[in-house]
């Protein structure tokens, strides 16, 4: 659903939203970066 995409404000795919909030947009993470992004939120 593109308008529930730009609602986040992603203008370029890939992107990732975790609860409601966009935390990456435009490129492709190594392991360790989505790593560094996800720790925070499940600790």
């Amino acid at each position: 659903d593109y308008g529930a995409i730009a609602g986040y404000g992603v203008m370029r795919t890939p992107a990732l939203v975790v609860d409601e909030t966009l935390v990456l947009s435009g490129r492709v993470p190594t392991a360790a970066q989505v790593h560094d992004i996800l720790a925070p939120l499940v600790a």
